[in-house]
């Protein structure tokens, strides 16, 4: 929902009333599998995640311009070699002593001292070359691709269908039970998804 808005005030991408339509279904489905009338967060949490989202969407809207000037293929690359040199350079601070002690105070013990290249083995590099080349890198190079032929709108599509596909995913891989209460959320995304994918009819011309 935030990509789409982002991209009609920063790209100038109209949403159609099918659209509009769309994120009603949405939302309806985010509260009725989130249900925050019983969700307790903690205030710093709360915010940080929606920053996060702030910061995800506009990855998304920049990506977008990104890809109409360079093409899908060299703004993934572009972005994940940016990410990676900014992520090894915060890996290489939390060794100094001062930044790994107050990450320790806080509670962040897993932040402090990050291994660099320790944690890979011949039993889990599968698993690695998995997550990196099929989730990270294909994820990411087919959902700019999907951007670039369609939309920043379709390609939000992308985690409305996501939360639809998890439970079954979960069903079958680790035997997790699918409620009611799921089963009607993931009825209302792909409803919003469907619905998201027809065109506004175009109006006839005035005379």
């Amino acid at each position: 929902m935030f990509v789409a808005v982002m991209a009609m005030v920063i790209l100038d991408e109209p949403l159609s009333h099918h659209q509009w339509a769309a994120l009603f279904f949405d939302i309806g489905a985010v509260f009725v599998l989130v249900n925050p009338m019983k969700m307790t967060m903690d205030p710093i949490g709360l915010l940080l995640l929606f920053f996060t989202i702030f910061c995800y969407s506009l990855y998304a809207v920049i990506g977008k311009k990104m890809i109409d000037e360079l093409g899908s293929a060299m703004a993934t690359a572009g972005s994940f070699l940016a990410g990676g040199v900014q992520l090894f350079f915060l890996a290489c601070c939390t060794h100094i002593p001062l930044v790994a002690g107050w990450l320790v105070q806080m509670g962040l013990t897993d932040f402090a001292e990050v291994s660099l290249f320790g944690g890979y083995t011949v039993e889990n590099i599968g698993w690695v070359l998995l997550l990196v080349f099929g989730v990270t890198l294909g994820g990411y190079i087919f959902w700019f691709k999907a951007m670039e032929t369609g939309s920043t709108f379709i390609g939000s599509l992308t985690y409305f269908i996501k939360p639809a596909l998890s439970p079954f995913m979960a069903l079958i891989f680790l035997n997790e039970a699918i409620t009611g209460r799921i089963q009607l959320g993931v009825l209302l995304l792909l409803i919003g998804a469907a619905v998201s994918l027809h065109k506004d009819k175009p109006q006839p011309a005035l005379d």
